[in-house]
C-alpha cells in the first residue's frame, strides 16, 4: 500500500525512472532506453531459431490441454455460404489464438455430407448422360452437384415421385448398398479436393475432414439408450407432431440461404419462390397444361388417400412408434425431437452421438462448435442434454456464435459461391497492382499476390467488428489502400520490408544472433520511437486478451494502431540520410515491428507480404 510516507523514500532503479502522484493516482515513469533495449531484444531473440523460442506474443499457459476446434461444415452439392464463410474465418483465427496460449488444436471440419438430399442428388445425376456428367463432376464437382440438385429440386416440386425415388436411394445408402455408397463416396471426395483448394486460398487447413456421415447408427443408438437410461427423454404420440413431420434431413432447397437458418437441419424447407405466383404469368396454352397438372396432382392426392387408409389396416405392431423427446422447458429451451415417431433419428441425435464419440476418441479438454448466432438454442439443447446424460465433461462444450454477413444472402436461382467472390476480389487487386507499371514488375507472381490481397481483404472486412455483430458486406471498404481496412495491413508490411531493401547496401543489420551486441538502442530517443516500442511492448498482452475474448477485433484494433504508429513515424525515423549507427537502430526498430505485424497478420490467416 503507498502512502506520501512511502513515496518520498522509493528509489528510482533501471526500469522505473521516477514515480508522481496527481491526487488518488500514482504515475510510473519508466526508463525509456531500458524498455526500448529489453523489448527489442526480446522480439529479435524470438526469430533466432538456435534460441528454441516461440513467436513473439505467444506463450504456453495452457500447455498440455488439448482443444477441438469444428468449423466451416459446408453442406456437400449447396453452394459455400456466407455463414460458412464467417465460420471459417472465425474458426481458422480462433485456432490460431488457442495455438499462441498453449494450446494443442485440432481443426475440425464437420461436413454435411449425409441425408436424403444426397438421394434427390443421385436421382438427377443418374439421369445425367453418363459421359458427360463425368467429365463435369471432375472439372468442377462443387457446382455441377449444385447445379444438378437444384435441377432435380425443381423437378421434384412438379413430380414428387422424384423424392420417393430420393428416399428409397438413400435407404440403400444407409442399409450399406455397395453401389449407393460407392456414388456418395465419389461426391464426398471429390467435393473434399475443391474444399481443399478453396481452404489454401484462404490460408486455412484441416486436421480432420469428418462428418455426418461419421456418427454411426451404433453411436446414435447408444446415445438414445443413455437418454432412456437417465429419463432425459419421454414418448410424444403426436403433440409435437407437426415437428416431427416436418424434420426431413435438410433435404431443402438448393438455394437455401444457409446465411439465415445456419443450416438447422430439424426446420422445414419451404419451396424456391419461384415457383410462387406463377400461374400468373402463363399463356392460355401454358394454363390448359397446368389444369392437366392440376388433375394429375389430384389423383396423387386421392392415392395418398388410399395409402392413408390401408395405414389404417396395419396391426398394431406395425403401427408408428411414439416419437421420443427431450423436454427442456423448466430450462426454458423448449422441447426437441431426438428420434422421429417412424425410428429415425435427427441432427441434435447426431450431435449428441458425435460428442460422445470424440470424447472417447479424443478425451479433450475443450469442444467448441463455430455457428451462427442463430442456433444459440440448439446448442443450449445439445449442451444441456449432454448434462442430463451425466456426462462430467459437457460443460468442457462450447459454442462460439456469430453475426450475419448483410449483402451477401442468396436468392432463389442466384447463389454466390465462395469461389466466385474470392476471384472477384482478386480480379480488383490485380487491376490496382497494374496501376504501378515499375511495381508490378518487381512482383515475381503477380497472380497469387493479387489473389493474396484479395483474400486478406475478404477477411480483414470480417474481423474488424466484434463477431456476434452482423455487418455489410461492402467491396469498397474490403479493396481499399487507405483507412482501417485488409490491404492497408498488407501495404505496410510491404513498406517495412522496403525499408530495409532500400538501406542497403550502406546500412545492413548484422545477423540477428549479434544485434544485441552491436546496435546501440539508445539511439532511440524520439517520441515516435518511444510509441512504437510501447506499443510492441502490449502485443504478448493483445495475444491473450484476443484468446480470452474470442475476438479477432481486438488484434485488428491494435495492428492498425501499430501501422498508423509507423506510418507517423517515417518522417521523424529516416533511415536512409542518418548517421551509420542511429540508421542502424533505427532500422532495427523497422524490423522488430514488421515481426510483430507479421506475427499478428499470422495469427489472423493472413500472408504477409514483401513486394505488392
Amino acid at each position: 500500500m503507498w502512502n506520501a510516507e512511502k513515496l518520498v523514500q522509493w528509489q528510482p532503479n533501471q526500469h522505473v525512472a521516477s514515480v508522481t502522484n496527481e491526487g488518488v493516482f500514482l504515475h510510473f515513469h519508466l526508463n525509456t532506453s531500458v524498455m526500448t533495449r529489453i523489448v527489442l531484444n526480446q522480439i529479435n531473440d524470438s526469430t533466432i531459431p538456435s534460441k528454441g523460442l516461440l513467436p513473439y506474443g505467444w506463450n504456453k499457459s495452457n500447455e498440455g490441454k488439448k482443444a477441438i476446434i469444428e468449423f466451416s461444415s459446408p453442406n456437400i452439392a449447396k453452394p459455400f455460404h456466407a455463414g460458412h464463410l464467417r465460420s471459417t474465418i472465425i474458426g481458422a483465427y480462433l485456432s490460431n489464438f488457442y495455438e499462441a496460449n498453449g494450446w494443442n488444436v485440432m481443426r475440425m471440419n464437420y461436413l454435411g455430407d449425409w441425408g436424403k438430399q444426397f438421394g434427390l442428388l443421385a436421382v438427377g445425376f443418374n439421369m445425367e448422360e453418363p459421359a458427360a456428367r463425368e467429365q463435369k463432376l471432375a472439372e468442377d464437382p462443387i457446382r455441377y452437384l449444385y447445379n444438378v440438385y437444384k435441377d432435380i429440386w425443381a423437378a421434384a416440386e412438379k413430380d414428387p415421385s422424384l423424392h420417393d425415388r430420393a428416399r428409397e436411394f438413400f435407404k440403400k445408402m444407409e442399409d450399406g448398398d455397395s453401389e449407393a455408397i460407392a456414388l456418395w463416396t465419389k461426391f464426398r471426395d471429390l467435393s473434399i479436393e475443391k474444399y481443399k483448394a478453396t481452404y489454401a486460398r484462404l490460408n486455412v487447413h484441416f486436421d480432420v475432414y469428418s462428418g455426418e456421415s461419421q456418427v454411426s447408427k451404433e453411436q446414435m443408438n447408444e446415445a438414445l439408450d443413455i437418454l432412456i437410461e437417465h429419463n432425459v427423454v419421454s414418448e410424444d404420440f403426436g403433440s409435437l407432431k407437426k415437428q416431427n413431420e416436418e424434420a426431413d434431413d435438410k433435404a431443402g432447397p438448393p438455394d437455401e440461404d444457409e446465411h439465415a437458418t445456419e443450416v438447422k437441419k430439424e426446420t422445414t424447407n419451404p419451396a424456391p419462390s419461384s415457383f410462387a405466383g406463377e400461374t400468373e404469368k402463363m399463356t392460355d396454352a401454358q394454363k390448359e397444361a397446368a389444369k392437366g397438372d392440376a388433375k394429375e396432382q389430384v389423383s396423387k392426392k386421392q392415392a395418398k388417400k388410399a395409402d392413408k387408409a390401408k395405414k389404417k389396416e396395419m396391426t398394431e405392431e406395425e403401427k408408428e412408434k411414439p416419437a421420443l423427446v427431450i423436454d427442456l422447458e423448466k430450462y426454458r429451451l423448449g422441447k426437441t425431437i431426438v428420434r422421429k415417431s417412424d425410428g429415425t433419428t435427427l441432427y441434435i441425435t447426431r450431435d449428441i452421438g458425435g460428442a460422445i464419440q470424440r470424447w472417447n476418441k479424443y478425451k479433450f479438454d475443450k469442444m467448441i462448435y463455430v455457428i451462427g448466432a442463430t442456433q444459440e438454442q440448439h446448442t443450449a439443447q445439445f449442451f444441456k442434454a449432454l448434462e442430463l446424460m451425466g456426462f462430467e465433461w459437457a460443460n468442457r462444450m462450447q459454442h462460439i456464435n456469430f453475426g450475419s454477413i448483410l449483402g451477401m444472402s442468396t436468392r432463389k436461382g442466384t447463389a454466390k459461391f465462395l469461389e466466385d467472390i474470392m476471384n472477384h476480389a482478386k480480379e480488383v487487386m490485380h487491376t490496382q497492382m497494374k496501376e504501378n507499371a515499375e511495381k508490378y514488375a518487381q512482383i515475381e507472381d503477380p497472380e497469387r499476390t493479387s489473389d493474396i490481397i484479395g483474400m486478406t481483404g475478404v477477411k480483414v472486412q470480417d474481423m474488424t467488428a466484434k463477431r456476434i455483430n452482423n455487418y455489410k458486406y461492402t467491396e469498397e471498404r474490403m479493396f481499399s489502400f487507405e483507412g482501417d481496412f485488409g490491404p492497408f495491413l498488407q501495404y505496410q508490411h510491404v513498406r517495412m520490408c522496403s525499408v530495409e531493401r532500400k538501406a542497403a547496401p550502406e546500412i545492413v543489420l548484422p545477423p540477428p544472433e549479434d544485434i544485441s551486441t552491436s546496435i546501440n538502442t539508445d539511439l532511440l530517443t524520439e517520441p515516435a520511437a518511444r510509441n512504437i516500442v510501447f506499443l510492441l511492448s502490449h502485443y504478448p498482452e493483445v495475444v491473450i486478451n484476443a484468446y480470452e475474448e474470442a475476438q479477432a477485433s481486438t488484434l485488428t484494433t491494435y495492428l492498425f494502431k501499430l501501422t498508423r504508429a509507423i506510418s507517423s513515424a517515417w518522417e521523424t525515423l529516416i533511415v536512409k540520410g542518418a548517421d551509420p549507427e542511429t540508421a542502424k537502430a533505427r532500422l532495427f526498430l523497422y524490423v522488430c515491428a514488421r515481426t510483430v505485424l507479421s506475427n499478428g497478420m499470422k495469427l489472423l490467416t493472413l500472408e504477409p507480404l514483401d513486394r505488392m
